[in-house]
């Protein structure tokens, strides 16, 4: 019931992110300005918000809702060379999932996402090579934001 505000969520920040490339191609420097470092900081600022914060909570939220939503993270997410944060998606999933899924205990709950996150192994290209011991630390992670 609660994964439409996951789904809410998905697009809410998806649209942020094409408002801030919109408003970054205002303030690139292209020739001569009379600001010009006024304009390229600003472009710095808004380019670094895009793809540091709201990219990362953009792929928080889309693996929470994939979990959610009972699809595997092959299935959603094909090459990936670094982690995505285990302790929002377990956050989030746990907020807004966990009547879904069925799972109210947080510890039950965690073994669930982190064997799910660990579960196909062929999305790894090899930058990160997870292994079942790996689960300890992504479980430490999850409760952490729990």
């Amino acid at each position: 019931m609660y994964k439409v505000y996951l789904k809410i969520k998905i697009k809410s920040l998806s649209e942020e992110a094409r408002i801030i490339r919109c408003e970054e191609k205002k303030y690139t420097v292209r020739g001569r300005f009379k600001n010009h470092e006024k304009r390229s900081e600003l472009n710095f600022g808004l380019h670094d918000h895009r793809v540091r914060v709201v990219k990362s909570a953009l792929r928080s939220s889309y693996l929470a809702y994939a979990f959610v939503r009972g699809k595997s993270r092959s299935l959603v997410e094909h090459k990936c060379f670094v982690d995505p944060d285990f302790g929002e998606i377990g956050r989030l999933s746990y907020k807004y999932g966990r009547s879904t899924l069925g799972v109210y205990d947080k510890t039950a709950f965690t073994e669930k996402l982190c064997d799910w996150l660990y579960a196909d192994n062929q999305y790894n290209l090899g930058a990160y090579p997870h292994t079942r011991a790996d689960t300890g630390s992504c479980i430490l992670n999850v409760l952490k934001k729990l």
